[in-house]
């Protein structure tokens, strides 16, 4: 039987995947296997790596393009024996009007991935890596790919979004749970939340997964298992947690001249969560200062009038806490109901499985 594509079209994008994203990314797949046949040696990846420019039709929804700028760099790391894709990036550009960013729109992406390899890797073997790895290295594509469409169709994107978004990427206390906890907070974050049933939509794609597997698929699928994991948070599970991780507690109060003699394994556990709750505080504030500035002088001395006002607002969440423990269940909260909430709309990507 056919399939009814204006029917599809619809039900697919509410999901919140556009139509064509996975072809798309299949497409940029390609190209970058092809590129990567002519980059054998150490010397093609200097300099972060070349800078590849992808030119075709090129179409994700109603949001057509012409060109894909694509860096690739390699990094060599001594603790790795194969290579694996260390991060993906997809660049945008928005013009600050202090209250929120302004979309630039472009018939251009820019993209970024840093592969990490063992120290004297073989760099002809690149192409092999790209072939072994297909499957997960369209699904970052799509990902990202998902990005670019996301800015397309937002004219304007919030401070208050961007600002806790940039604010969270990529900090680490070096504490293995509070670090999770850390990137949990970006994980579930607006932003990211918008590419999640693209990411599982690839994967279906990918492994053809049918009707009568998806239950089975989805509950060893990475997305879903994030998920699942992270809609368990709990603080006194936390606290157990760190219990079996005090060297390396005793290491960042260290680092943050907390004088720790004398001091009982409970007390650098509260020391800890309460230097994460802070930090966290400090680091999305000044990414918001940061997003809202349109001059040197507001980023060095701040606002005033209404526009320190409107910065005080959005700061207020972290603020008003009263103690570490009131930041923490507050986010297990967030964590509980964003969570469910992406499970059943991922899970209603059943409609794209294959019925045989």
């Amino acid at each position: 039987m056919r399939k009814n594509t204006n029917r599809i079209k619809p039900i697919q994008e509410a999901l919140g995947v556009p139509q064509n994203i996975y072809e798309t990314a299949v497409q940029l797949y390609d190209k970058l296997l092809k590129a990567t046949k002519k980059l054998n040696k150490k010397s093609d990846f200097e300099n972060y790596g070349p800078r590849l420019v992808f030119r075709g039709q090129f179409e994700i929804s109603d949001f057509p393009f012409s060109t894909i700028k694509f860096q690739l760099g390699v990094e060599e790391i001594k603790k790795i024996t194969e290579p694996e894709i260390m991060s993906m990036t997809m660049r945008s550009e928005s013009k600050k009007t202090g209250y929120s960013l302004q979309t630039i729109k472009s018939k251009s992406l820019d993209m970024m991935a840093i592969i990490v390899v063992p120290k004297n890797y073989d760099y002809s073997k690149l192409t092999e890596f790209f072939l072994k790895n297909k499957k997960d290295i369209v699904e970052s594509l799509s990902h990202e790919l998902k990005h670019a469409y996301d800015h397309f169709k937002k004219p304007f994107d919030s401070v208050s979004e961007r600002g806790n978004y940039q604010g969270i990427v990529g900090k680490q206390f070096g504490i293995p749970s509070i670090d999770t906890f850390l990137h949990d907070i970006y994980y579930t974050s607006a932003i990211e939340n918008l590419v999640r049933p693209t990411e599982v939509y690839s994967a279906i794609r990918n492994n053809e997964i049918s009707q009568k597997d998806f239950l089975n698929f989805l509950r060893n699928n990475d997305t879903y298992l994030n998920l699942k994991r992270i809609s368990q948070f709990d603080l006194s599970q936390l606290k157990t947690k760190l219990k079996s991780e005090m060297k390396q507690i005793d290491r960042f109060l260290k680092s943050v001249d907390v004088d720790i003699e004398n001091m009982s394994d409970l007390k650098k556990i509260n020391s800890v969560l309460k230097l994460t709750w802070l930090n966290v505080t400090n680091w999305q504030n000044e990414s918001l200062k940061e997003v809202m500035a349109t001059d040197f002088f507001e980023q060095l001395l701040g606002f005033e009038g209404e526009k320190e006002k409107f910065f005080r607002k959005l700061t207020s969440r972290n603020e008003n806490f009263k103690n570490f423990a009131e930041f923490f269940s507050s986010y297990q909260k967030y964590f509980h109901f964003i969570s469910n909430q992406m499970i059943r709309k991922i899970a209603k990507l059943y409609a794209f499985t294959n019925k045989s």
